[in-house]
This record gives structure tokens, C-alpha cells and sequence, in this order.
């Protein structure tokens, strides 16, 4: 069931605008997190270790890929800020003490992103 759910977000993001491929890259990886902070506290269960690992995984690769979208030619200051927060977040994703607090202010940050391309879209 999961390749076919991931299949189908696949072919959403293939088809949708830059615009709105930016929106689902940010709800997967606010879906991820998420996913990954339900289970933190179970991670000494080798299966929900490597669910934890492989959710935070999919956030640092999407993160990444966000950050090399960056204009900084046309975007300027926006994309100087947006490269800032991104390096931030992946810098914390790879450590490998981070706190389940540091997870929760990363996907406060993220739905935060993503309500601004959100009103963004809208005026477009």
C-alpha cells in the first residue's frame, strides 16, 4: 500500500506547478516529521528506529532538494533567508543527539513555510 500511496504523490508532484510541487514538498516532509516525533520515544524498538531514521531521512532530502531550488539571482533576500533556515534544519536532522523539542520547532518552522507559499499561490 505504500508504494502506491508514494506512487501517486510521485505523479502529483510530477504534474502539478513549481509552485504547488513546493507546497506537497513541504506537507511530505511535515508528514514525515510528524511521523517521526510520534514514534521518538520509541525508538529503542529496532523497528521504530528505523522508522524514526527513515522519516527524518525523507525530511533531510526534501530540505535539501528545497535548498538547491533556491534563486539566490532573483530571489535575494528571501532565498539568503530561506538558505539560512534550510541549513539550519538539515545542520540539526543530522545530529545525532537532537531532542524531540528541536523536531517540533523544525516542523513549527516547516508549517510556517508552508502556509507562506501557500498565501503566496494564493496571489499568484
Amino acid at each position: 500500500m505504500r508504494n502506491i500511496a508514494e506512487a501517486y504523490f510521485q505523479n502529483m508532484v510530477e504534474t502539478a506547478t513549481p509552485l504547488e510541487q513546493i507546497i506537497l514538498l513541504y506537507d511530505k516532509a511535515i508528514e514525515c516529521l510528524e511521523r517521526a516525533i510520534e514514534i521518538y520515544d520509541q525508538v529503542n524498538e529496532l523497528e521504530k528506529r528505523k522508522e524514526f531514521v527513515e522519516n527524518i531521512d525523507r525530511v533531510y532530502d526534501i530540505i535539501s532538494a528545497l535548498k538547491s531550488f533556491l534563486d539566490h539571482e532573483k530571489g535575494k533576500e528571501i532565498a539568503k533567508n530561506l538558505d539560512t533556515i534550510y541549513t539550519i534544519i538539515l545542520n540539526t536532522l543530522v545530529k545525532v543527539d537532537k531532542t524531540k523539542e528541536e523536531l517540533q520547532k523544525i516542523l513549527e518552522i516547516l508549517k510556517d513555510l508552508r502556509e507562506a507559499w501557500e498565501e503566496v499561490k494564493k496571489k499568484v
